[in-house]
């Protein structure tokens, strides 16, 4: 997790947890692996998800209201 991004640090008053906080849950949730394309997905080039072994698949987009 990129915590140094211009989006997280002129938006990290808007955030329930902060950089640190967020930094201890991914160093639990991913140990000592890396990240890949099963635990960040939004990084996986189009033609991984071809191979993915589901039938169908959910998702849902939420919808932002700007203010």
């Amino acid at each position: 997790m990129n915590s140094s991004s211009e989006s997280m640090v002129s938006n990290q008053h808007k955030y329930i947890l902060s950089a640190n906080a967020l930094a201890y849950w991914v160093k639990n949730f991913l140990g000592e692996i890396g990240p890949d394309y099963w635990n960040s997905p939004l990084t996986a080039p189009a033609e991984w998800w071809e191979t993915v072994p589901v039938d169908r698949m959910f998702t849902r987009r939420r919808r932002v209201i700007p203010g």
